[in-house]
């Protein structure tokens, strides 16, 4: 038969078990054996009544520990939605995370503008999904769009730096033509 019990062990702890045994009898000396000492015995019901519910021992988590425990699992649960980001002249934002992560969750900004595009794209995609979101970097098309305009802009300047050169040429060929000519 099975029995479920209350017992103090030294110094005077309160604990609960289940115990099988043939009486009530065998049951406490297998209990004292255990170095406990018995002072609840009830024979084990699995039954779901309300009556001999009462009868049923249940354990009480002690209360600080159920308050910590409960506050852990809360920081846990916040550090795999939330992003805090630093540094990088934006102060101090707290952003939600796209989905459930324990990556990435402290970013310093710094760090993450001073890499190369690429790196940043293949190790810290979502950081920097939500960087481009906030306006802190810019998207892949606005790098691409900045980057034809300097290229636009230095090809211009070089167009213009190499018709100066031709021309200067020209007129030192002229020149130069010039004074053939005259010398036959």
């Amino acid at each position: 038969m099975k029995y479920i019990y209350k017992a103090l062990k030294p110094p005077g702890e309160e604990v609960k078990g289940e115990i099988e045994a043939k009486d009530e009898e065998e049951a406490k000396r297998k209990i004292k054996e255990f170095g406990i000492y018995p002072i609840e015995l009830l024979p084990y019901q699995a039954t779901s009544s309300r009556e001999n519910s009462k009868n049923v021992l249940t354990y009480k988590f002690p209360q600080k520990w159920s308050l910590l425990i409960l506050f852990i699992a809360l920081i846990f649960i916040l550090a795999g939605l939330l992003r805090i980001y630093h540094g990088g002249g934006i102060g101090f934002r707290i952003v939600s995370k796209h989905s459930f992560s324990f990556k990435d969750t402290i970013v310093n900004v710094d760090n993450i503008i001073g890499m190369p595009r690429i790196v940043v794209a293949a190790k810290h995609p979502a950081v920097k999904r939500q960087l481009e979101e906030m306006g802190i970097v810019e998207s892949d098309e606005q790098a691409e769009d900045r980057i034809r305009q300097e290229i636009n802009e230095e090809s211009k300047i070089m167009m213009k730096e190499i018709e100066e050169e031709s021309e200067r040429m020209m007129k030192k060929w002229e020149k130069e033509a010039d004074r053939m000519m005259k010398n036959y």
